[in-house]
């Protein structure tokens, strides 16, 4: 399942997380249509093709908001976690290499606050979920480099 993006739907997340079906990886596509990278990199205000396109104006995304979103549709942090971790590094062979925090591993990390409160998170159905809590990226590491949290691409808390 893709939260906050152009293919995730809460009420078919709702319908499977019920039955019992917990994904084992989150992602969170990116591409002009839900995203928007401000000049002079630049997302074109218009693509040529958006009237052909099924995820113009799509929700923004953001892999943290997609590990909010299933923490709004039931799910726990400990069980969101491996989705984005240890759970893709096992899918491609590299669980020994990434995805933990173990000695003679790549130490990448990422430190999220989780801020409690009422928000409203949508899909491009226009369905509303209400999370109590949202995770919000504060900076990360990556190979000993410190990269604070401050992409003007990330998605705004929109308070319920």
């Amino acid at each position: 399942m893709n939260p906050a993006h152009g293919h995730f739907s809460y009420r078919l997340a709702r319908k499977a997380i019920a039955a019992g079906i917990i994904p084992t990886t989150l992602g969170a596509d990116i591409h002009g249509y839900n995203t928007h990278v401000p000049a002079p990199a630049g997302t074109p205000d218009e693509h040529a093709d958006d009237e052909n396109h099924p995820f113009a104006s799509a929700a923004k995304f953001s892999l943290v908001q997609a590990m909010s979103s299933m923490m709004a549709l039931g799910l726990t942090l400990e069980q969101v976690v491996p989705m984005v971790t240890s759970h893709p590094a096992e899918m491609l062979g590299l669980s020994g290499e990434i995805g933990a925090l173990r000695p003679g591993m790549d130490a990448d990390v990422t430190v999220l606050n989780e801020q409690p409160g009422r928000f409203i998170l949508r899909d491009n159905e226009k369905t509303e979920v209400i999370a109590s809590s949202l995770l919000q990226p504060v900076f990360c590491m990556r190979a000993g480099v410190r990269h604070e949290a401050t992409a003007p691409i990330l998605p705004r808390a929109e308070a319920a």
